[in-house]
């Protein structure tokens, strides 16, 4: 179980089971969901600077804390994106 911001963040994304793979962007995570209809936006939104989903794909924007975040959400088992 994580807590903090990745916690929070893993949690409006539908879980870890709902996390196919994420990416660190910068400023941004870009993250692929089995399921769209179980990412909560309204928690995604208190948690988070700003989100945009399109499709199975949310990009949620954190700033300084994006490294952070992603690494927490990988070590509690999501997958990370290869780089392109």
């Amino acid at each position: 179980m994580i807590s903090g911001k990745a916690g929070e963040v893993l949690s409006a994304l539908g879980g870890l089971r709902n996390v196919v793979d994420v990416e660190p962007c910068i400023s941004r995570i870009r993250v692929t969901v089995r399921d769209q209809r179980a990412v909560d936006c309204r928690m995604l939104r208190e948690s988070s600077k700003a989100f945009v989903q399109s499709g199975d794909v949310v990009q949620v924007i954190l700033g300084v804390e994006t490294d952070e975040v992603t690494q927490a959400i990988v070590d509690a088992g999501a997958q990370l994106r290869p780089s392109q």
